[in-house]
């Protein structure tokens, strides 16, 4: 489908990590000065996230103007061509084509035996919807490298999808990207896949990037499909107040 799977983002600050003796007025002008700043942070990180959305989409649809690549019965020629533009976009794991049956036509990262991924979920969307299409988080069978892949169906002159276009983007630029937002102390940033899947995490990415988040279904029911604030128990048990913002275009869920 159009939307992105990917739930973004949340910003867990302790929720009431207020001094106990401070009156009740105080608390509450401190709570919303943490949940105004969350919302913020959020919305910035998610702004960012959007960039390589767009950029992919982008790239895909100038990637449709040349049938001749898209199309060609020469794997060689694909490859090539895949492979060159691997150089010249850097962001990217791999590039490909997988056949409607699931095997791989060709990639930028080519492989000397028969690659399936027809049970990849970006493959699937794409072939569904026949519109662009949003992975999660993997490891690339080819290009063993952690990625967001996203899919794009190829078309012959009468509609039908003869093809799936791929591009996988590399997990630590997700990452890169989340280091140039300045945090305050006590807070983090973590992007999540539609599974609730970590793909991304400011501080300590380490440990987060790949498991699933333990929050991850409280926050995406307890928040509109757009995002919002959540209060809700962290993984220490500890109360901590979420800033969530969904990302991938205006039908985006929450999860």
């Amino acid at each position: 489908s159009t939307r992105l799977c990917l739930l973004l983002l949340l910003v867990g600050v302790p929720a009431l990590g207020l001094s106990v003796y401070a009156s009740f007025r105080e608390r509450r002008i401190e709570k919303r000065r943490l949940s105004e700043g969350s919302l913020a942070l959020a919305s910035l990180a998610a702004a960012n996230q959007e960039n390589f959305i767009r950029n992919t989409r982008q790239l895909f649809d100038t990637l449709d103007q040349f049938p001749f690549l898209l199309l060609s019965t020469n794997r060689a020629f694909s490859e090539a061509h895949l492979s060159n533009l691997r150089r010249l976009l850097p962001d990217y794991a791999n590039f490909g084509l997988i056949e409607t049956n699931g095997t791989v036509f060709c990639s930028a990262q080519a492989s000397p035996r028969a690659v399936y991924l027809g049970d990849r979920s970006y493959f699937k969307r794409a072939l569904r919807s026949k519109g662009f299409s949003i992975g999660d988080f993997q490891v690339g069978r080819l290009s063993g490298v952690m990625g967001l892949n996203f899919g794009f169906p190829v078309l012959d002159g009468q509609g039908r999808v003869v093809r799936v276009l791929y591009a996988s983007l590399k997990v630590s630029r997700i990452a890169e990207a989340l280091r140039d937002i300045p945090l305050p102390e006590g807070q983090a940033l973590t992007v999540l896949d539609q599974d609730g899947t970590v793909l991304a995490r400011q501080p300590d990415a380490e440990k987060w990037v790949g498991r699933p988040h333990p929050e991850a279904g409280a926050l995406t029911h307890g928040v509109s499909h757009q995002g919002g604030l959540l209060e809700t128990p962290g993984p220490d048990g500890v109360p901590r107040l979420y800033a969530v913002r969904a990302v991938g275009g205006e039908q985006a869920p929450a999860m």
